[in-house]
């Protein structure tokens, strides 16, 4: 059973940068959003950061639980 998820940026500048991108690589911008959409649609694709993986800084700076 494939599970749903959401793709959320971490910040607007990070946003803004994404979608600046879509001007200046429209290749590589699609292939991005090819990758979200996947990963939206079943957030089991690809592999998993192992948890003592994940920068202690990130955890506290983004409040993360997985990657």
């Amino acid at each position: 059973m494939e599970k749903e998820g959401e793709i959320r940026f971490v910040d607007l500048k990070l946003k803004e940068s994404f979608e600046e991108l879509g001007d200046s690589d429209k290749e590589f911008y699609e292939e991005i959003q090819n990758a979200l959409s996947d990963i939206s649609s079943n957030i089991f694709c690809g592999r998993n950061v192992k948890k003592e993986l994940i920068p202690k800084e990130y955890i506290q700076k983004y409040n993360l639980d997985n990657l």
